[in-house]
């Protein structure tokens, strides 16, 4: 039942205390494993209308900075044309998707990005309409949708490394995956 989950999301951007130490890219990775039921058959709406009324609630809910939002399809744009790459990428083309769109800091206040991964839940996979409505909500976000279904892959081997690809994404540099055991680490560390 993601809504509930989006509306605390939303509460605690809200009440952030980092909001107030500095700039930040909002960032949201929804993880499913099932279609969003209402506990009562979805008194007959199915599966597809709670979807697209999540769907509508992220959209109301979340914005994304039009401005800012050319500037991460600029970056993009840069990166696939160097085999996906930020790192091959020369800095006068990220230097020019930086000024070409400039954004002030409430861009990024104003902005939340959104990744979506459908978990493997069923051997026919996921329907057509509901990737469909993730997928546009995920790109309206500059986010991506990843749907292990169609990748074949176990959900436990797949998440960390999907992780991975958000986080470089996000920051811009690449990241890399440190085996710590069973042991929980502070995502607010500063180093």
């Amino acid at each position: 039942m993601p809504m509930d989950a989006f509306k605390l999301a939303r509460r605690m951007f809200d009440d952030s205390a980092l909001r107030s130490i500095g700039i930040r890219k909002q960032v949201i990775v929804m993880l499913t494993d099932g279609l969003i039921a209402d506990g009562s058959g979805n008194n007959g709406k199915g599966y597809i209308v709670p979807t697209q009324d999540l769907a509508d609630y992220i959209d109301n809910n979340f914005s994304f900075d039009p401005t800012l939002k050319q500037r991460e399809i600029c970056i993009q744009e840069r990166v696939d044309s160097f085999g996906g790459d930020f790192d091959n990428v020369p800095y006068e083309q990220i230097n020019e998707c930086m000024q070409s769109y400039d954004v002030t800091d409430n861009a990024y206040l104003n902005s939340t990005y959104l990744h979506i991964v459908l978990m493997n839940f069923r051997d026919e996979g996921w329907p057509v309409e509901i990737k469909r409505i993730y997928r546009e909500v995920a790109e309206n976000h500059m986010g991506k949708l990843m749907d292990f279904n169609e990748k074949n892959v176990e959900n436990r081997n797949e998440i960390p490394d999907y992780f991975r690809i958000v986080l470089a994404a996000m920051v811009g540099v690449p990241s890399g995956r440190v085996q710590c055991g069973p042991l929980a680490v502070n995502p607010f560390l500063d180093k």
